[in-house]
Formats: structure tokens, sequence, C-alpha cells
């Protein structure tokens, strides 16, 4: 399943495509519930906007932009990160997450319990510098070579 132009899709119910690709090129909205989308891959090419709600991933997913507003955040699968992920709950990563921007990690907690990318340089949580901290309090702050 995909959205194949930039125009927004509001999600209002779970997505589930089995075996097969969510891919979603224009901003994302959650919408009335908690949500779990259950797929092979899920593709955010845009920003998500999670409205106070949760949103559990049943397996793998990109985020290429901006992820705000959520509640809680879990990711079963492995993650690529290229931007700032904000909720006021916790945030899950159970497979490896590679950043592949600068990436601001905040909510009450999270975990990285698949590892991160190795393409991170300063990479700080809690006071400690990851790998040493896999748990992370507050907020984690990554930033990439070159990109000040």
């Amino acid at each position: 399943m995909s959205t194949r132009n930039e125009g927004s899709a509001d999600l209002g119910g779970n997505v589930s495509t089995g075996t097969y690709s969510q891919s979603y090129a224009g901003p994302v909205t959650l919408s009335g519930a908690d949500r779990v989308l259950t797929a092979s891959l899920v593709n955010f090419q845009n920003t998500v906007v999670g409205g106070g709600n949760s949103l559990n991933v049943a397996g793998p997913a990109t985020f290429g932009a901006t992820v705000s507003g959520l509640d809680d955040l879990s990711v079963s699968g492995n993650a690529s990160v290229a931007a700032n992920v904000t909720g006021t709950g916790s945030q899950t990563f159970t497979g490896r997450v590679n950043l592949t921007g600068d990436a601001t990690f905040t909510g009450t907690s999270g975990s990285f319990s698949g590892g991160l990318g190795l393409l991170v340089y300063g990479l700080i949580a809690g006071g400690a510098k990851v790998p040493e901290a896999l748990e992370i309090g507050r907020q984690l702050r990554a930033r990439l070579p070159g990109r000040g």
C-alpha cells in the first residue's frame, strides 16, 4: 500500500498489510485512538503527527522526517530515523536503529535494545556515551559527521 503523491494521510484505524509494505509520501496524522501498523516495512517519507495517540509499528520502519505529538512509540523491527522524534510517553525500539540525520529523541523514557547505527559521533544519552547507555531518560541527541 502506498500514497503516490505528497497528499496527506489521516490514519483513523489500524492498518495491516501482512507481508506487503506501507509507504506514505505525504504527511501522516494519527486520529481517534492509538494505532497499530503491521507490514514488512512501514515507510514514512514525510512528517508524522500523533495527535496525542500512540503508534505501534509491528515490523521495520523508516522515519524520513519529524515525528511529533505521539504518546508512546514502539517499533518491533529495525528502524531508520532521519529527524527528531518527540512524544509525551515512552519510545521503544527493539530492532537496530540507524540514524540517517540529526535526531533528538524526546519522551519520558526510551529503549534501544537492538543497538544504534555506527554512523554517529558524539552521541550522548543521559550523560553517558553510547553504547554504554542504551536505556535513555528524557532526551537523546545525535549528530552526524559534517552536520553542524
